[in-house]
């Protein structure tokens, strides 16, 4: 409850900066207040890793310089996100995700 309720106080004041005309929302977990990277929440390593399958399958055509930069910085750490129980799917997966950001580091 406690995770929960700190959640919302951070969202609330993410809100109360909308009503001043500054909106900001930090790459951060509303849970932690930490930063989002590869491997810390299951949820946020599928939603990146389709996300990049999304822009993959275009050529990475008309992907912003900002949100190559918020991807490319989620996965800056090398260390695969899986663990040594991950079954060969998983593994397979990521090492089609880290070829698909080679092709997105490879573009200017």
């Amino acid at each position: 409850m406690a995770s929960f309720n700190a959640t919302v106080d951070r969202y609330k004041a993410m809100l109360a900066n909308l009503d001043a005309g500054q909106l900001e929302l930090p790459n951060e977990n509303l849970d932690s207040g930490e930063p989002t990277v590869a491997g810390k929440y299951k949820g946020a390593d599928e939603a990146f890793a389709k996300l990049v399958e999304k822009l993959e399958e275009q050529q990475f055509a008309g992907t912003s310089p900002e949100l190559r930069q918020n991807i490319l910085t989620f996965y800056q750490d090398e260390k695969a996100p899986v663990s040594a129980r991950s079954n060969e799917k998983e593994a397979a997966g990521w090492a089609k995700l880290r070829e698909q950001l080679d092709q997105l580091k490879a573009i200017p």
